[in-house]
């Protein structure tokens, strides 16, 4: 998110202050290697520069379902990408748009709209929407944009207070969700303060969220954790909750009188610090089921020199499908420099959490895992969660060399659900990017594609002046996009047969590819792995990998996902108004109420269970009354009204235009005929394997939806993009 860091990460000026760096330049990753290797069909070999402004740096990614992505950072900068990583000349101007405010972070709506966050001009927490044009929009805000300012605590004389939004996420309904710090300054002592915000869709501030405000400010330190830091954000699927992860100061252990090396134009990292992981209600208050408080502080380890507490801090968290918390970031620890001084040392951090803020002992050790990569430090800044087989990416950067003049490369890390190292990923399940030998490379933040690959954006800056502040340097825009398995084998061919337990046996013949269905790239669907050549998988020869589940030939993923138990829990419902759409199928009636309102209660919840994790649409449609016709239910007629009643979706005639049919205009008018399905909306979530939930108010963004009958239809789409078959049910809106 900007200055330099992915949601106000550790800008280049903060890591010049907090980073003693030690070692040499570490080397790239092997070419030619499997998982973790450079995609070539991304930009260069993989890699992407863009020069925007003066001090380039790429904060947030999003990937767009078309495959598109975009990106925002500093220098008001937000750029679209192709899918093959030439800027979208569609996107703004030649795919580059001057944003309204200075962004740090970005997430998509299910229309396509893009949401960003920020800090305003005047210094103020920002959330601004952009069309997919690139255009602002302006039903959003004023103008486009929405700012919250935060008033100072009451007993804070002639004090200051500025914000910023370093993170966005929207919730299932299209309310925004937006996490950051309010810094208040008041006789020379700065109060960091974490803000939490929901916006309507709108753009007004939601009032139900920390009633009557629409945001939450709870007191983090004053100082003593530095000045900069990052606040993430992420939604519980389970019943919507609102997890947060940044660093605080925490109590230390007893210090040992050991002399601290002085850097060359530093100082060491303010602490001790720790990760502390926050979760809130829908109503944004604490919940008390995390941590007792609401909270959880972790410190990661103590230094072997003096047995001191580490400086941590927790830079992003996700939430894997059973709930659990992972949240990663980087801890640094004094280490012997020579003779009585010390230096710090940096390494990428994980700690995993219950749903109650326990650690989960069966991660890592007991819940903690530290990730050094040999003599440079590392950082960790962003993590993903892959959804076909749950192993943990955690994306970041190295660092070697001393202050002006380090120099460091992309770093990403993969782990297997357990914490191990996934080795099967780049080098011992380690990846380093270099953009150039002689600059600093950073990724501050990562995303999944829907083909799995892994897309890594940052930024590539020259080194300063010796002598000058850092920012004297240049910097750009990177990009890096990996794949996540191995290459494809040219000419090749694949006949292994799978004689696991699954059902994944099978031939695989083709020619190459990444991969082609049933041809010979390395996986095959079903078949024998390349290389070897015409030979079964290996490893294991033959057998059942791990993934896909439920064994077979070794390779890709092919079973479609299966949704059950599909179903509402309120039919009929009266549409919600402001309630938040997690309470609103809880919302319990009240005498202002009218007649209707007290037989039905307001919203309702899609209920639904899946095989393994995967990405769920709903797709809302208007129903009418038909009469069976064979199988179809069609239009009931004079002719047909002896036969069974039915329940179908509103259609229009349309003419076709490409693959798509349309409204029919009279420059289509000689276009083929062809019937087009009346939607209403569309909710898109990701869901975890098991029971899912999904509150609908009866709302679609903004649209309430008139009283009616209607149907739901339900299509669940893996990560191997294999997509179930589609289930429908009825249900019924009545006024209040």
């Amino acid at each position: 998110m900007s200055g330099g860091m992915r949601g106000g990460r550790l800008s280049g000026a903060l890591v010049v202050s907090v980073l003693l760096a030690l070692g040499v330049l570490g080397a790239p990753a092997v070419a030619g290697a499997s998982a973790g290797a450079l995609d070539d069909g991304f930009g260069g070999g993989g890699k992407v520069l863009t020069d925007v402004g003066p001090h380039d740096s790429a904060s947030g990614v999003a990937v767009q379902s078309d495959g598109k992505l975009v990106v925002v950072g500093a220098d008001s900068a937000l750029l679209r990408y192709n899918p093959d990583g030439t800027l979208d000349a569609s996107f703004g101007s030649g795919g580059k748009v001057t944003a309204l405010i200075q962004p740090k972070d970005v997430a998509l709506q299910a229309d396509g709209k893009i949401v960003v966050s920020g800090s305003a001009p005047s210094g103020d927490f920002a959330v601004a929407r952009y069309n997919r044009d690139g255009t602002p929009d302006t039903s959003f805000g004023v103008g486009g944009k929405a700012v919250t300012s935060f008033p100072p605590p009451p007993s804070a004389d002639r004090s200051s207070s500025r914000g910023v939004a370093e993170d966005v996420v929207i919730q299932p309904d299209g309310k925004i969700v937006a996490s950051g710090e309010n810094y208040v300054a008041s006789f020379g002592t700065i109060t960091r303060r974490l803000a939490l915000a929901r916006y309507n869709t709108d753009g007004s501030l939601d009032t139900t969220f920390g009633a009557p405000n629409g945001y939450t400010i709870t007191n983090l330190d004053s100082g003593n954790c530095g000045e900069s830091s990052v606040v993430r954000v992420a939604l519980d699927p389970a019943d919507g909750g609102i997890m947060v992860a940044t660093r605080k100061a925490n109590q230390p252990s007893p210090p040992t009188n050991v002399p601290l090396l002085p850097p060359s134009g530093g100082i060491v990292p303010a602490g001790p610090c720790a990760f502390f992981l926050a979760r809130f209600t829908t109503l944004g208050s604490p919940d008390p089921s995390f941590g007792g408080s609401g909270s959880v502080t972790t410190n990661i380890r103590k230094s072997s020199f003096d047995n001191s507490d580490s400086r941590d801090s927790a830079e992003d968290l996700a939430i894997q499908p059973d709930g659990k918390i992972v949240a990663a970031g980087w801890s640094a620890v004094r280490v012997r420099a020579n003779g009585t001084t010390s230096d710090f040392s940096f390494a990428f951090a994980l700690a995993r959490y219950t749903r109650a803020g326990t650690l989960d002992p069966t991660f890592g050790n007991l819940g903690l895992l530290v990730t050094s990569f040999g003599p440079q430090d590392a950082l960790g800044h962003a993590i993903a969660i892959q959804p076909a087989d749950g192993d943990i990416v955690v994306g970041g950067q190295t660092l070697a060399g001393r202050y002006p003049d380090y120099v460091g490369d992309f770093a990403l890390a993969r782990y297997k659900p357990d914490g191990s190292l996934d080795t099967g990923f780049g080098s011992g399940g380690k990846v380093l990017t270099d953009f150039d030998p002689g600059r600093r490379d950073s990724a501050y933040d990562i995303a999944l594609q829907g083909d799995g690959k892994i897309v890594a954006v940052g930024e590539s800056s020259s080194r300063p002046i010796t002598g000058q502040p850092e920012y004297q340097g240049s910097a750009d825009f990177a990009l890096a996009r990996y794949r996540i398995d191995s290459p494809p084998n040219p000419g090749g061919t694949g006949t292994g047969a799978g004689t696991g337990t699954g059902t994944g046996a099978g031939t695989g013949a083709g020619t190459g590819g990444n991969p082609p269905p049933g041809g010979g790239s390395n996986p095959p669907p079903g078949g024998g792995s390349s290389p070897p050549p015409g030979g079964g998988s290996s490893p294991p020869p033959g057998g059942g990998s791990n993934p896909p589940p439920g064994g077979g030939g070794a390779g890709r993923h092919t079973t479609a996902p299966v949704v059950s138990g599909f179903g509402l829990t309120n039919n009929p419902f009266v549409v919600g108004g402001s309630t938040p759409i997690f309470a609103v199928a809880a919302a319990k009636n009240t005498k202002k109420h009218t007649k209707n309102t007290k037989r039905h209660k307001l919203g309702t919840t899609f209920v639904y269970t899946l095989s393994e994790a995967a990405t769920v649409r709903i797709v809302i449609t208007e129903a009418r009354s038909g009469r069976r016709r064979g199988k179809r239910c069609v239009a009931p007629t004079r002719s047909l009204r002896r036969a069974r009643k039915c329940t179908r979706t509103l259609t229009r005639s349309g003419r076709r235009q490409g693959k798509r049919c349309v409204a029919p205009t009279r420059k289509l008018r000689k276009a083929k005929k062809c019937t087009r399905i009346i939607t209403k909306g569309t909710l898109t979530r990701t869901s975890h394997q098991g029971k899912n939930r999904v509150a609908f108010s009866g709302r679609i963004g903004s649209r309430k939806l008139a009283p009616g009958r209607y149907q739901a239809t339900i299509t669940a789409t893996d990560a191997a993009r294999n997509t179930s078959k589609p289930r429908t049910i009825t249900f019924m809106i009545v006024r209040r």
